[in-house]
């Protein structure tokens, strides 16, 4: 092929390019590129060459082409995303996690003894995993028993299976003391591999950002105690950054913390949280307003009212959530009228704010009225998963395939479940499962019980979730 014809500047110029750009940008929120045309061209160049096409429109074309063109996305996506990441990145975040965040969620779930904590946009899981060093290294005690869950989500797969492997080179450990590299890692000739306790209770699953929802029950990603979306939002648009600010806002308990990068924080986009200056950085706490209210007024945080023991910032109160039984929300688009609906509406409304024993007796409400609906077999399992009570989630999953073989969504559940539990053989069967079912199927199908997502989309998960597991 004539590598002239795919130089950036031909790219540029072809009639096509301005739809093909838009169509990457909406896709995967990278507004980044927006004005970084000999950039992209020369990622999508790259691309082209290994597919043996010359021009714009016929690769367009490709992108647009179903389950060939999520893969081949998924291939031009390594190249636009930026994957460079390091243990304990940025120190001044670290302590403000050491000192006020964990020592906080600690104090408010002693109760319900478990800490939900989502890594958005992992890349290869040195986040998510120096979360996991930092808690059971410096908090054992206090958490000793307790069900910690860690979720990494990326949109980059070969990022998340490295992140599943653990092997780690110098570079990825440059900020580590040597006592941490001991006592947390096994040294191989070339790389460090975390030790297996510090894996414990992490999930790595494919989620897009800007596509799939979020908070949802079915995905994992809902009643966080807290979020890291660090150096991730810089690249989208506003339009894109105020929607996903948003949905983090939804995603997190009352009282939750989410921290962004340095250049990622803008008062107009976190009004809805309370901020709170740190030493060198600024966090962020969900507050029971509606993510319109006006901006709050900014507290200082300093050095001797950081400790545990200073509490240096209580969340508000706020009117408890069992109001929210005699006012469910409003059931998603699509979904039927039944005599089960009102209470799986309540069921998700519940577990959304981590209020799993509610949402529990619900669920065995919802059984009662009908054991043989699958449906209610299925939400239970939703719930015992967040719960810590794995076994007794894979169980009802189990019950609800038996009752219903073409269940869908409780062979994609039941994929994500085995995938946590390391039983990689299993998972992939469930989702080997997940797209033979889905075959059939209209692709603009919607699921109400997994927030009205598309077949189209649905079948596109269960197929990045495969291929990282079975990348080799």
């Amino acid at each position: 092929m004539n590598r002239q014809a795919l130089s950036p500047d031909v790219l540029v110029a072809d009639l096509s390019y301005r739809n093909l750009k838009d169509h990457l940008i909406e896709s995967t929120g990278l507004a980044y590129y927006l004005d970084k045309d000999s950039e992209l061209a020369e990622k999508v160049a790259k691309r082209l060459e290994a597919l043996n096409m010359s021009g714009c429109s016929a690769y367009l074309a490709l992108l647009k082409n179903g389950q060939a063109g999520e893969a081949e996305l998924d291939e031009l996506v390594v190249d636009l995303t930026i994957g460079e990441t390091y243990f304990f990145r940025h120190e001044e975040q670290f302590d403000a996690l050491r000192r006020t965040i964990l020592p906080d969620i600690i104090r408010r779930n002693a109760s319900r003894r478990q800490i939900r904590i989502w890594s958005a946009g992992c890349a290869t899981g040195a986040e998510a995993y120096s979360l996991s060093i930092l808690l059971r290294r410096e908090f054992a005690g206090q958490i000793a028993g307790w069900d910690v869950s860690i979720v990494g989500t990326d949109i980059n797969r070969k990022f998340l299976a490295q992140a599943r492997e653990g092997h780690f080179g110098d570079w990825a450990l440059r900020g580590t003391g040597e006592d941490i590299k001991s006592d947390c890692f096994l040294r191989s000739a070339r790389t460090w591999r975390i030790r297996d306790e510090y894996r414990e209770g992490i999930a790595l699953q494919y989620h897009n950002l800007v596509k799939h929802p979020y908070p949802s029950l079915l995905h994992n990603l809902a009643a966080f105690d807290l979020i890291l979306c660090r150096n991730v939002m810089i690249y989208f648009s506003h339009e894109v950054i105020r929607d996903c600010v948003n949905r983090f806002w939804s995603s997190l308990v009352d009282g939750g913390w989410l921290l962004v990068g340095h250049a990622e924080f803008n008062p107009e986009f976190f009004r809805a949280f309370h901020t709170i200056n740190a030493p060198g950085t600024v966090l962020l706490a969900r507050t029971g307003e509606s993510p319109k209210q006006p901006v709050y007024p900014v507290d200082t945080w300093t050095p001797e009212s950081a400790t545990p023991a200073a509490a240096s910032w209580q969340p508000p109160s706020f009117p408890d959530l069992p109001l929210l039984l005699r006012q469910p929300p409003t059931a998603p688009a699509g979904t039927k009228d039944g005599p089960g609906d009102s209470l799986t509406a309540r069921i998700r409304a519940l577990a959304d704010h981590a209020q799993w024993e509610e949402a529990e007796t619900l669920c065995e409400t919802l059984i009662g009225k009908d054991s043989l609906n699958p449906v209610g077999h299925f939400y239970q399992a939703l719930v015992l998963e967040q719960m810590g009570r794995r076994q007794e989630a894979e169980t009802a999953l189990n019950r609800a395939i038996y009752l219903d073989r073409d269940f869908v969504l409780a062979h994609y559940h039941k994929g994500l479940l085995l995938e946590k539990g390391e039983d990689i053989a299993g998972a992939a069967r469930s989702f080997r499962n997940v797209l033979a079912l889905l075959r059939p199927m209209a692709p603009d199908r919607r699921f109400a019980e997994a927030d009205g997502i598309s077949a189209a989309d649905l079948a596109e998960l269960a197929q990045m979730q495969l291929e990282v597991l079975e990348e080799p």
